[in-house]
């Protein structure tokens, strides 16, 4: 089963609104389906970007959290998937189907489930506050990973709160793929790199996709001269390249190295609103839009591959 984590450093790096626009394509990449569905968990308690862009499109996202899912206490021996259908787990069967919102009809909404983070609310009551929740907690986030690989889930996918963060660090640790995602600037491009030095001797046969996320396309003239983007696609290579990856590695392949792309391209909308791009009819695409799907399925690839 893929455990994917939707993951950057710091804030502002387009994590949710990256993993938003490659689902609908993990969904394909993955053969997901009813019977072997994709389960998206959104970790950022205090953020939860995803649970609000799903909300925009009509899902109740007050009807069931992340919290609640790991204030349930279950014996991960008790439900196997001979005795038991994912629909009447008592955590997996309370999910959200949200698989329309990803262009699935109806008899395939099921294929993508959904617990959303409830803002606001801690995860664990009796700790004193969502960075410290405490063992049980730990414990009770891995069960819930348990039953998806039981019930024979095509990917369990986290969209991650930013850096060290409690549950961060727990998606890290249970997944298998990291999309790492970042800007071009100077402190996206050495932070990423410093925090990769202090967090992979922690973890080791991960596989971490670098994705640069919203790169200009325009010129750029900065102290008098136009920004060379294949020079700082270079740097970000090299950079990512010298890292000591303790038995983990780093798939490049979505910054475009040695290809005539980079990473994932500004969206114009994006600065509005961020859309699920597919969705949208071809004659209603302006140039960026075309160019981020492309870059989008390659992510999709990228996360869903070996």
């Amino acid at each position: 089963m893929k455990k994917i984590s939707y993951f950057s450093y710091k804030g502002g790096s387009g994590r949710s609104s990256l993993a938003y626009n490659t689902i609908p394509y993990l969904v394909k990449e993955l053969n997901a389906s009813p019977k072997n569905p994709i389960v998206l968990l959104d970790l950022d308690l205090d953020s939860a970007g995803i649970s609000f862009l799903l909300k925009k499109q009509g899902i109740d996202t007050g009807t069931y959290s992340i919290q609640e899912a790991l204030s349930t206490s279950v014996s991960s021996s008790l439900y196997t998937p001979a005795l038991f259908e994912i629909s009447r787990h008592p955590v997996l069967g309370r999910c959200i189907p949200v698989g329309k919102c990803f262009g699935l009809d109806n008899e395939s909404n099921n294929s993508v489930l959904f617990i959303p983070a409830e803002t606001g609310k801690p995860i664990n009551k009796e700790a004193n506050s969502n960075y410290d929740a405490g063992g049980i907690i730990k414990e009770r986030f891995k069960t819930i990973v348990t039953f998806c690989e039981k019930y024979d889930c095509a990917a369990v996918i986290f969209d991650t709160p930013a850096g060290d963060q409690l549950t961060a660090n727990w998606a890290i640790e249970y997944s298998n793929v990291i999309a790492t995602c970042m800007r071009i600037t100077f402190q996206f491009r050495y932070g990423t790199v410093d925090f990769m030095k202090r967090m992979l001797p922690r973890f080791c046969n991960k596989k971490f996709v670098l994705v640069p996320n919203a790169v200009p396309t325009e010129d750029i003239i900065i102290d008098c001269m136009k920004v060379s983007y294949e020079k700082i696609k270079k740097q970000i290579v090299d950079s990512f390249g010298e890292l000591d990856l303790n038995g983990n590695r780093f798939c490049l392949d979505a910054v475009g190295d040695g290809q005539d792309f980079f990473g994932v391209n500004e969206v114009k909308r994006f600065k509005i609103q961020e859309d699920i791009l597919f969705k949208l009819s071809q004659d209603m695409l302006s140039e960026d839009e075309k160019k981020a799907i492309t870059a989008y399925k390659k992510v999709a690839a990228c996360l869903a591959g070996d």
